[in-house]
């Protein structure tokens, strides 16, 4: 079975994007305002399920455009520098205890 329409703009916009745990919740953010979408268009409006689709991919626009501005926002610097400073916070606790243990070994 060929994937969906759906699928194909999912995967387009997220292989423009870099780090795999924003991937993850951009595809699921998107594939939830897609559904919304053909849930409004078959129920509100009468589209068939294939028609709803095809509109609300296409009202999402450029998917490479889109991946490439979501991947500017979602980027693993904060999080990278947020673990370096905590790894450098615990590396300089254990050579401080380290130290003192040192220490009261010489008396």
């Amino acid at each position: 079975m060929a994937p969906s329409k759906t699928e194909l703009f999912l995967d387009t916009v997220c292989a423009q994007v870099r780090w795999p745990y924003s991937r993850k919740k951009i595809r699921a953010e998107l594939a939830g305002h897609i559904e919304d979408r053909i849930c409004y268009l078959t129920a509100q409006r009468g589209y068939p399920y294939a028609e709803a689709e095809a509109e609300a991919v296409r009202n999402m626009g450029d998917p490479a455009a889109l991946g490439q501005a979501l991947n500017d926002q979602h980027r693993a610097g904060p999080f990278l520098l947020y673990l370096a400073i905590t790894v450098a916070f615990w590396v300089a606790i254990f050579y401080v205890a380290y130290l003192l243990v040192h220490d009261l070994r010489m008396l």
